[in-house]
């Protein structure tokens, strides 16, 4: 009866492992390639580092470029990016898991250029709203 007990606590922990490693995975900022700190996502529902995608929108600026994901490339246009609690919240308890050492939270530091300005938000949406009976 052992020998079973063992196979099956083996089983278990090479289960709990493969799914940490997987958490990690998921869990990892696309810049870095470290367990996010302080995630911030963006519209196409990217998410980084805070310092990372920092340091991504100071390269953009340098370049004069639009602000875009480092991820797909998708233009996002004026905006900030939102912090994400959940994740942040994930990102501790995996770290607890691995027994990493939690750093200290990184803050975003997003260009001027690159947040709505007022006029921005009088100016009409790029597509039409459809009403909501006509989407059933």
């Amino acid at each position: 009866m052992g020998a079973v007990n063992d196979k099956a606590k083996n089983i278990f922990e090479q289960m709990f492992t493969d799914f940490l490693r997987k958490q990690e995975e998921n869990l990892s900022c696309q810049i870095c390639m470290e367990i996010v700190n302080n995630p911030h996502v963006l519209w196409c529902g990217h998410f980084f580092c805070a310092e990372c995608l920092t340091g991504h929108a100071k390269a953009l600026v340098k370049q004069r470029d639009n602000p875009r994901c480092p991820t797909c490339r998708v233009i996002h246009g004026r905006f900030k990016p939102a912090e994400s609690y959940v994740l942040r919240e994930q990102a501790y308890d995996l770290r607890q898991a691995l027994q990493i050492p939690q750093p200290e939270r990184g803050k975003l530091k997003w260009p001027e250029q690159f947040i709505p300005t007022e006029r921005d938000r009088d100016e009409p949406l790029p597509f039409r709203i459809r009403p909501t009976d006509t989407l059933f």
